[in-house]
Protein backbone atom coordinates (compact mmCIF):
# COMPACT_ATOMS: atom_id res chain seq x y z
CA UNK A 1 0.00 0.00 0.00
CA UNK A 2 1.46 3.21 -0.92
CA UNK A 3 1.99 5.96 2.15
CA UNK A 4 0.25 8.82 2.06
CA UNK A 5 1.35 12.35 3.07
CA UNK A 6 -0.24 12.31 6.33
CA UNK A 7 0.79 8.80 7.46
CA UNK A 8 4.01 10.67 8.56
CA UNK A 9 4.30 11.75 11.95
CA UNK A 10 6.01 14.72 11.54
CA UNK A 11 4.82 18.55 10.01
CA UNK A 12 6.68 19.08 7.38
CA UNK A 13 9.04 22.74 8.03
CA UNK A 14 8.86 25.30 5.19
CA UNK A 15 12.81 25.64 3.85
CA UNK A 16 13.41 29.09 2.20
CA UNK A 17 16.23 30.04 0.12
CA UNK A 18 17.29 33.20 -1.35
CA UNK A 19 18.57 33.22 -5.07
CA UNK A 20 22.86 33.62 -4.78
CA UNK A 21 22.47 37.08 -6.42
CA UNK A 22 19.81 38.26 -4.27
CA UNK A 23 21.47 36.65 -0.62
CA UNK A 24 21.91 39.53 1.37
CA UNK A 25 22.18 37.73 4.85
CA UNK A 26 24.13 34.16 4.40
CA UNK A 27 25.91 33.92 0.89
CA UNK A 28 26.54 37.37 0.46
CA UNK A 29 29.74 37.99 -2.07
CA UNK A 30 27.48 37.63 -4.77
CA UNK A 31 25.86 40.93 -3.65
CA UNK A 32 28.80 42.96 -1.73
CA UNK A 33 30.97 43.60 -4.34
CA UNK A 34 33.54 45.90 -1.75
CA UNK A 35 34.33 42.09 -0.41
CA UNK A 36 35.57 41.05 -3.66
CA UNK A 37 38.29 44.15 -3.05
CA UNK A 38 38.79 42.91 0.51
CA UNK A 39 39.57 39.70 -0.59
CA UNK A 40 42.32 41.03 -2.96
CA UNK A 41 44.03 42.82 0.14
CA UNK A 42 44.24 39.35 2.05
CA UNK A 43 45.19 37.65 -0.81
CA UNK A 44 48.38 39.14 -1.35
CA UNK A 45 49.37 39.60 1.87
CA UNK A 46 52.17 36.27 1.81
CA UNK A 47 53.45 38.24 -1.22
CA UNK A 48 53.36 41.81 0.10
CA UNK A 49 54.80 40.73 3.51
CA UNK A 50 57.43 38.42 2.72
CA UNK A 51 58.09 39.39 -1.63
CA UNK A 52 57.49 35.84 -2.96
CA UNK A 53 54.42 33.84 -3.83
CA UNK A 54 53.70 30.17 -3.07
CA UNK A 55 55.83 27.86 -4.52
CA UNK A 56 54.77 25.08 -6.32
CA UNK A 57 55.82 22.00 -3.55
CA UNK A 58 54.11 24.37 -0.37
CA UNK A 59 51.57 21.29 -0.67
CA UNK A 60 52.29 17.48 -1.10
CA UNK A 61 50.12 15.76 1.29
CA UNK A 62 47.35 15.54 2.86
CA UNK A 63 48.63 16.77 6.46
CA UNK A 64 49.97 19.90 4.92
CA UNK A 65 46.90 20.68 3.06
CA UNK A 66 45.25 20.41 6.69
CA UNK A 67 47.22 22.14 8.05
CA UNK A 68 46.84 25.10 5.55
CA UNK A 69 43.02 24.73 5.75
CA UNK A 70 42.81 25.52 9.10
CA UNK A 71 44.31 29.37 8.58
CA UNK A 72 41.63 29.92 5.82
CA UNK A 73 38.41 30.61 8.02
CA UNK A 74 40.90 33.30 9.42
CA UNK A 75 41.57 35.09 5.90
CA UNK A 76 37.56 34.57 5.37
CA UNK A 77 36.88 37.02 8.12
CA UNK A 78 40.94 38.58 8.76
CA UNK A 79 39.63 42.31 8.58
CA UNK A 80 37.24 44.03 10.81
CA UNK A 81 35.96 45.38 7.10
CA UNK A 82 35.22 41.53 6.26
CA UNK A 83 34.17 40.97 9.28
CA UNK A 84 31.21 43.76 9.02
CA UNK A 85 30.64 42.89 5.54
CA UNK A 86 30.14 39.12 6.06
CA UNK A 87 29.35 38.95 9.08
CA UNK A 88 27.44 42.06 10.29
CA UNK A 89 24.00 41.23 8.37
CA UNK A 90 23.76 37.64 10.56
CA UNK A 91 23.80 39.23 13.65
CA UNK A 92 22.42 42.36 13.30
CA UNK A 93 18.87 40.04 12.31
CA UNK A 94 20.26 37.76 15.51
CA UNK A 95 20.20 40.32 17.87
CA UNK A 96 17.19 42.15 16.79
CA UNK A 97 15.40 39.14 17.31
CA UNK A 98 16.64 38.26 20.52
CA UNK A 99 16.01 42.26 21.34
CA UNK A 100 12.17 41.59 20.35
CA UNK A 101 11.45 38.29 21.76
CA UNK A 102 12.70 40.01 25.18
CA UNK A 103 10.46 42.43 24.90
CA UNK A 104 7.73 40.72 24.13
CA UNK A 105 7.44 41.19 19.92
CA UNK A 106 7.92 37.64 19.07
CA UNK A 107 6.08 35.93 21.62
CA UNK A 108 5.44 32.57 19.53
CA UNK A 109 8.57 32.51 17.84
CA UNK A 110 11.21 29.54 19.52
CA UNK A 111 13.58 29.27 17.09
CA UNK A 112 15.16 30.43 13.92
CA UNK A 113 17.25 28.07 11.86
CA UNK A 114 19.74 28.77 9.12
CA UNK A 115 21.85 26.46 6.73
CA UNK A 116 25.56 26.94 5.42
CA UNK A 117 29.21 26.62 4.82
CA UNK A 118 31.29 25.94 8.20
CA UNK A 119 33.21 28.90 6.91
CA UNK A 120 30.50 30.79 7.76
CA UNK A 121 30.54 29.28 10.98
CA UNK A 122 34.50 30.29 11.79
CA UNK A 123 33.70 33.72 10.22
CA UNK A 124 31.16 34.49 13.15
CA UNK A 125 32.95 32.95 15.87
CA UNK A 126 36.16 34.63 14.53
CA UNK A 127 34.36 37.79 14.51
CA UNK A 128 33.02 36.99 17.91
CA UNK A 129 36.90 36.60 18.83
CA UNK A 130 36.63 33.04 19.82
CA UNK A 131 37.71 31.33 16.75
CA UNK A 132 40.54 28.69 18.40
CA UNK A 133 42.07 28.44 14.47
CA UNK A 134 40.66 24.74 13.77
CA UNK A 135 39.08 24.51 10.42
CA UNK A 136 35.21 23.79 11.13
CA UNK A 137 34.32 19.71 10.81
CA UNK A 138 31.03 19.34 8.38
CA UNK A 139 27.34 19.26 9.93
CA UNK A 140 29.00 21.22 13.09
CA UNK A 141 26.51 23.62 14.48
CA UNK A 142 27.06 27.12 16.03
CA UNK A 143 24.07 28.21 18.88
CA UNK A 144 22.86 30.83 20.01
CA UNK A 145 20.42 30.44 23.07
CA UNK A 146 18.03 33.13 24.51
CA UNK A 147 17.74 32.72 28.13
CA UNK A 148 15.47 34.48 30.97
CA UNK A 149 15.73 34.20 34.61
CA UNK A 150 12.93 36.38 36.39
CA UNK A 151 13.26 39.80 34.52
CA UNK A 152 17.11 39.12 32.99
CA UNK A 153 18.16 37.66 29.67
CA UNK A 154 21.17 36.49 29.20
CA UNK A 155 22.91 34.40 25.93
CA UNK A 156 24.87 31.16 25.64
CA UNK A 157 26.79 30.75 22.81
CA UNK A 158 27.56 26.86 22.00
CA UNK A 159 29.48 24.84 19.17
CA UNK A 160 28.44 21.21 18.59
CA UNK A 161 31.89 20.46 16.43
CA UNK A 162 31.80 16.84 17.61
CA UNK A 163 30.21 15.42 14.41
CA UNK A 164 29.50 12.10 16.20
CA UNK A 165 27.80 13.82 18.93
CA UNK A 166 29.77 12.05 21.01
CA UNK A 167 30.40 15.19 23.49
CA UNK A 168 28.22 17.95 24.58
CA UNK A 169 28.51 20.72 23.01
CA UNK A 170 31.67 23.54 23.43
CA UNK A 171 30.41 26.24 25.71
CA UNK A 172 31.73 29.53 23.99
CA UNK A 173 32.81 32.93 26.15
CA UNK A 174 33.11 36.00 24.51
CA UNK A 175 36.25 38.38 25.29
CA UNK A 176 34.41 41.11 28.14
CA UNK A 177 31.16 38.94 28.76
CA UNK A 178 30.76 35.37 30.42
CA UNK A 179 29.61 32.30 29.67
CA UNK A 180 26.02 33.68 30.58
CA UNK A 181 26.44 36.80 29.02
CA UNK A 182 23.50 39.62 29.64
CA UNK A 183 21.82 40.43 26.52
CA UNK A 184 22.79 44.15 26.64
CA UNK A 185 25.47 42.99 26.98
CA UNK A 186 26.09 40.94 23.95
CA UNK A 187 24.21 43.22 21.85
CA UNK A 188 26.68 45.84 22.72
CA UNK A 189 29.91 43.63 22.16
CA UNK A 190 28.57 43.06 18.45
CA UNK A 191 27.38 46.44 17.46
CA UNK A 192 30.57 48.08 16.08
CA UNK A 193 30.51 44.81 13.74
CA UNK A 194 26.71 45.90 12.58
CA UNK A 195 27.20 48.59 9.61
CA UNK A 196 24.62 51.08 9.94
CA UNK A 197 24.05 50.62 5.91
CA UNK A 198 25.26 47.70 4.92
CA UNK A 199 24.21 48.32 1.14
CA UNK A 200 26.16 51.71 1.07
CA UNK A 201 29.00 50.04 2.83
CA UNK A 202 29.47 47.20 0.52
CA UNK A 203 29.27 49.74 -3.13
CA UNK A 204 31.64 51.84 -1.50
CA UNK A 205 34.91 52.33 -3.19
CA UNK A 206 36.67 53.16 0.05
CA UNK A 207 36.47 51.46 3.56
CA UNK A 208 34.30 53.25 5.28
CA UNK A 209 35.16 55.19 8.25
CA UNK A 210 35.46 52.19 11.10
CA UNK A 211 34.96 52.38 14.97
CA UNK A 212 37.06 51.76 17.59
CA UNK A 213 36.69 48.34 17.98
CA UNK A 214 37.56 46.04 21.54
CA UNK A 215 41.06 44.71 21.70
CA UNK A 216 40.30 41.99 22.90
CA UNK A 217 38.28 40.89 19.42
CA UNK A 218 40.56 42.02 17.53
CA UNK A 219 44.09 41.22 19.06
CA UNK A 220 44.50 37.99 17.68
CA UNK A 221 43.41 38.54 13.79
CA UNK A 222 43.89 42.17 12.91
CA UNK A 223 46.25 43.06 10.01
CA UNK A 224 48.83 45.10 11.83
CA UNK A 225 52.08 44.34 10.32
CA UNK A 226 54.36 45.41 13.23
CA UNK A 227 52.53 42.67 15.25
CA UNK A 228 52.25 40.24 12.85
CA UNK A 229 53.93 38.28 9.88
CA UNK A 230 51.37 36.39 8.54
CA UNK A 231 51.34 32.35 7.78
CA UNK A 232 55.15 32.32 6.72
CA UNK A 233 55.20 29.50 4.04
CA UNK A 234 58.93 28.01 3.56
CA UNK A 235 60.56 24.95 2.44
CA UNK A 236 62.83 23.78 5.35
CA UNK A 237 65.86 21.22 5.15
CA UNK A 238 63.27 18.44 6.19
CA UNK A 239 61.62 19.00 2.92
CA UNK A 240 58.51 19.76 5.11
CA UNK A 241 55.93 23.00 5.40
CA UNK A 242 56.67 25.51 7.88
CA UNK A 243 53.05 27.36 9.03
CA UNK A 244 54.48 28.82 11.86
CA UNK A 245 52.56 32.40 12.85
CA UNK A 246 55.07 34.55 13.59
CA UNK A 247 54.93 37.82 15.93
Amino acid sequence: MALRFTDFPRIPTPVHAAPLDDDKLLFIDLTCPRIAIENSKINNIPERSLNFTLPSWAVQNYDEISTAAHFWPQYYSFSNELKRLRGGPVFELLTENMRKKSIGELPEQKMFMYSYHGLYIASMITTMGVFNSIEIPYTSLLMFELHQTGKNYFVKVLLQNDTTFQNPPLELTLPDCSPECPLSDFINLLKDFIPKDWEKECHSIDPISEPSYPSSFTGNYENKNTDIQMAILRKTNTETIDFTVKK
